[in-house]
């Protein structure tokens, strides 16, 4: 190694040498809102965000608005969020509403909306009575984003019981120009009997009759049974949403006479119960819900709309029971929209109802909160995982038993922004793998073009990896992906889905990997004790020699159908074919290669090699051995490195070092090699304005001891100090040793001239093993 010096001598003369959420649902029926937010899955912060209006007053009938925003969890674990409360268990007929600020879910643009919520009361008591989805385009006086019907089975947007003698008046009381996806927790089914007092009675019938099943828009698909809690969509202003019931009845103030009172029904579409009765509502815990919205054809008034039902447990990500999902077809002339005028409110509204005789003093009231991850009108935020067995070059999906021990597999998350203008912004990563996966690296790149990022896949005290993506931005085509590696633990048997999230401030999505079978590889691969560590100099023309064995579970094989593959720090090293097949016979064979000295660089250092075999059917575990690449090099020197300013006599003088110096050699060689430190120059020139150019009469000279014969430096190079490594790395100061009288000095003569003289000194760095 060489290094060039500056040298400036002065005055008469002076020298210078110049790197959210394991959640669980609710143990027992806990009916304190605080309580519940916190067993409450990661959400979004909505408070002071401008997306909902909470009136203090709702509907026609001035409603006190029990709805709230409350406060965020304060759990360290996950990023700020807050949640909606609808109602609150053990207050009766009550109605809560929260609606967007503006109408501004635009019925001619693709939305979505995600959400957890929660409803349950007491274990034994009665529930009730649900909350709805809305949206709505009531035109009417003081309606708007404080639109409410009723109580009760009316959930605060489905009509309210006219208690009449009239029949279909009922649409009229419900919200107008709406369409509801219902999730009703009371089963309504109390049919009058003959002679009832309809003014005094409380109507609760909206749940007999049969609902058309899981996809309103398939004709073949039978009606069903509504005999439990379940969530349904219609449209509450429509007439033919209700079918009104004429039976005798009494009306109080009236004659006696016997007179036809009427009770209603409500038409359901796109019914989602249980087959066997059990609640899917208010079981005490949270429930996922997805809806997406696709916007007519051109020339079409007919939008779509899918609602998705417990798509995810809050605890694995996997699905919490069977899911469910429906598409209904929504008529926009019902909402009383256009192309030139497309917009609505949307919201949520919920009711609790009163308590029918030998109910408990909680029945048909609940505590329903809403969580959101993502709100209509903000972005389309979406997000998917791939597995592939990179090994044998499959893709891994749910169920997949091809997978064997020690396959490399790689897992790509693929994150999007459908929504045409807006940003999905601050998106943090959360990434869970499967368990018995361990990872080699992790990378991600936003857009198709952008610039590829490595990260860490060390996971924090969560067991989440955390990776900032930064704001996916619509005018980049808002996307993502992020790609992990690693490799299949080689132990036999089943692996569970694990959940990722990627929370963003105004959207979170979560991506789930698919469940999976192991078969345990019978292949297995060693380095030999002397190879798995080692260090080499610099330059060492021998290379690296890495041997080791492969075993095989049967002994037929031929040692051409076993295959050593390797990757040099990071990247594909392929291997000649001498050495990327083992030798011997039996169930253990054994392999010798060498990595060429050219590889054998400094940076990086270390070096991995990472080593596995395969034989067509079977794969090894990956073996890796470190190559440290021994070196020696000048390491600190000091900035200013000057002799002492000298009187000129005359007479030959010697002049000493103006300080200490500090010269380093940094030495990581190999145990026993050593090293050899020399200077040379070309001399000291005065380099002032009027005499440019003219050496100084003198010259540098080197003294190891007081007594010993000056060296003079030249053009042929001087030996100033040697040293030998003891295989650790180390730094020695070749100038801490130097005296007044030793080290570097100069010599002047007699004759020299004053002025400020410089020069450079070269300093070589050799070694030998």
């Amino acid at each position: 190694m060489k290094l060039r010096n500056k040298i400036l001598l002065g005055v008469m003369v002076a020298v210078t040498l110049g790197l959210w959420q394991g959640t669980t649902s609710a143990a027992a029926y806990s009916t304190n809102p605080s309580d519940v937010m916190q067993t409450a899955p990661q959400g979004l912060k909505i408070d002071g965000k401008g997306y909902f209006e909470v009136p203090a007053i709702l509907g026609a009938d001035n409603v006190t608005n029990m709805a709230k925003i409350l406060p965020d969890s304060g759990r360290s674990s996950l990023a700020p969020m807050d949640g909606v409360e609808l109602s609150s268990y053990g207050v009766h007929d009550t109605g809560g509403a929260v609606w967007s600020h503006d109408k501004s879910f635009d019925m001619y643009q693709n939305q979505r909306a995600s959400m957890w919520i929660y409803v349950s009361g007491v274990t034994g008591e009665q529930v009730g009575d649900g909350m709805a989805f809305v949206l709505q385009n009531d035109l009417r006086n003081d309606e708007g984003n404080r639109a409410f019907s009723g109580a009760g089975e009316s959930l605060g947007v489905w009509g309210v019981d006219p208690k009449s003698s009239t029949n279909n008046t009922i649409a009229g009381t419900a919200i107008q120009n709406s369409w509801a996806l219902e999730f009703d927790t009371r089963l309504n089914q109390t049919v009058p009997a003959s002679g009832w007092s309809i003014k005094d009675a409380v109507p609760s019938d909206f749940d007999n009759g049969k609902g058309v099943g899981y996809s309103g828009t398939d004709g073949a698909t039978p009606s069903e049974d509504i005999t439990s809690q379940h969530l349904a969509s219609g449209y509450p202003a429509q007439n033919n949403t209700y079918t009104g019931i004429g039976q005798t009845a009494t009306f109080p103030g009236l004659s006696l006479l016997p007179r036809t009172g009427y009770y209603y029904t409500q038409k359901h579409l796109g019914l989602i119960r249980d087959s066997a009765g059990d609640d899917i509502i208010s079981d005490a815990a949270w429930h996922h819900v997805v809806i997406d919205y696709k916007a007519p054809a051109a020339g079409s008034t007919d939008g779509q709309m899918t609602y998705t039902y417990d798509d995810e447990d809050p605890k694995t990500g996997g699905p919490d029971r069977d899911v469910e999902s429906v598409t209904e077809d929504i008529n926009l002339n019902n909402l009383n929209v256009s192309e030139n005028d497309p917009d609505v409110y949307w919201g949520f509204t919920g009711s609790t109802g009163d308590t029918p005789d030998g109910d408990l003093a909680g029945g048909g009231t609940e505590t329903s909160l809403v969580v959101f991850e993502q709100v209509p009108t903000q972005v389309e935020a979406k997000s998917d995982v791939t597995m592939t067995d990179m090994t044998q070059s499959k893709a891994i999906t749910t169920g997949s038993s091809f997978v064997k021990g020690n396959d490399r597999v790689q897992l790509k998350y693929n994150l999007s922004d459908q929504s045409n203008n807006r940003d999905w912004k601050d998106v943090n990563a959360k990434l869970k793998v499967p368990a018995g996966v361990t990872l080699s690296s992790g990378n991600y790149q936003t857009g198709d073009s952008g610039a590829i990022h490595s990260f860490s896949t060390t996971p924090a005290s969560d067991g989440y990896i955390d990776v900032s993506l930064g704001d996916l931005s619509a005018t980049t085509g808002g996307t993502a992906t992020v790609t992990l590696n690693g490799t299949v633990d080689n132990t036999a048997g089943s692996r569970a889905v694990a959940m990722s999230k990627f929370i963003g401030s105004n959207a979170i999505t979560t991506a789930a990997t698919p469940s999976f079978n192991v078969t345990k590889s019978a292949l297995t691969l060693s380095l030999n004790a002397n190879s798995q560590t080692q260090s080499i100099n610099a330059g060492a023309t021998s290379g690296a020699k890495v041997t080791g064995t492969i075993g095989l579970p049967a002994t037929d094989t031929a040692n051409a159908d076993v295959t050593l593959h390797a990757t040099w720090d990071g990247n594909d090293y392929e291997l000649p074919d001498a050495e990327a097949h083992p030798t011997g016979s039996g169930t253990t064979r054994t392999f010798s290669l060498t990595v060429s000295g050219d590889k054998l660089t400094t940076t990086p250092n270390p070096h991995q090699l990472a080593l596995y075999a395969t034989d067509g059917t079977e794969n090894s575990a990956t073996a890796t051995a470190t190559v440290t690449i021994g070196q020696i090099k000048l390491g600190d020197t000091s900035s200013q490195l000057t002799f002492t300013p000298t009187f000129l006599t005359g007479s030959d003088q010697t002049v000493k070092r103006d300080s200490d110096w500090s010269l380093d050699v940094d030495d990581t060689l190999t145990k026993g090699s050593t090293w050899t430190l020399s200077a040379q120059t070309a001399g000291l020139y005065r380099d002032d304005v009027d005499a440019p150019g003219n050496k100084l009469s003198g010259a540098l000279v080197y003294k190891s001891t007081p007594t010993a014969e000056p060296q003079t430096l030249g053009t042929t190079p001087v030996a100033v100090d040697t040293g030998r490594s003891d295989g650790t790395a180390e730094t020695t100061d070749v100038a801490n040793d130097w005296s007044g009288d030793t080290g570097l000095l100069l010599d002047v003569d007699g004759g020299a001239t004053q002025g400020t003289y410089s020069g450079e000194i070269l300093w070589t760095l050799t070694s030998a093993p």
